[in-house]
């Protein structure tokens, strides 16, 4: 990574299942999808996220039900050059090139697993949802399973919050949601 790009704030944020489950594509549409409703998780992400630049797979752009997502900086990394975005939404080839190109100091990388994969090492912070759900893990469904240990993978990644709550997340009973923000220290 560039100069440029090594004084900005790297973060990831994911949302996953007990067992690393991430999204699910939906046999109609074919689209990814997050397999669950948690409203108090989408505010979080909205608060944590506006004003940022958010930087995510072709995927993850697909599947959103808002393009592009409000009051931030969107930038897509995909290896179809020729993919229609709208305007103000940001087409880049890689990582590097997306991070170098963001105009704000913290950029959140959204999804999904590839470069969630590729910043870890390198990522100032860590925002991460625990569904407490098994889903059933099929050929459809994205698992990133390296978020539910971070602190083992990482050990410079120290938990800074943690909270939870039991919310109904569509299957009409509570279900415990738990966050967790890591940051990263840096040895001296």
């Amino acid at each position: 990574m560039g100069e440029q790009s090594m004084s900005k704030k790297i973060a990831i944020i994911c949302a996953v299942s007990l067992n690393g489950v991430y999204g699910i594509k939906n046999k109609l549409s074919g689209k990814e999808e997050i397999p669950w409703k948690s409203s108090y998780d989408l505010s979080r992400f909205k608060e944590v996220t506006k004003g940022k630049t958010v930087v995510m797979g072709r995927g993850t752009w697909d599947s959103l039900p808002i393009k592009p997502l409000p009051d931030r900086e969107n930038i897509v990394v995909s290896s179809n050059g020729r993919l229609k975005l709208p305007d103000g939404v940001r087409l880049v080839g890689n990582i590097d090139e997306a991070i170098e190109k963001a105009t704000t100091e913290k950029v959140f990388i959204i999804g999904g697993a590839r470069l969630w994969a590729s910043v870890l090492p390198i990522a100032n912070y860590i925002y991460l949802t625990i569904v407490h759900k098994d889903i059933l893990v099929t050929d459809r469904t994205f698992v990133f399973k390296q978020a539910l240990t971070v602190a083992k993978l990482y050990p410079n990644y120290h938990l800074i919050r943690d909270f939870f709550i039991e919310e109904d997340i569509g299957d009409g009973k509570d279900t415990k949601v738990e966050f967790f923000e890591y940051e990263r220290r840096f040895k001296k």
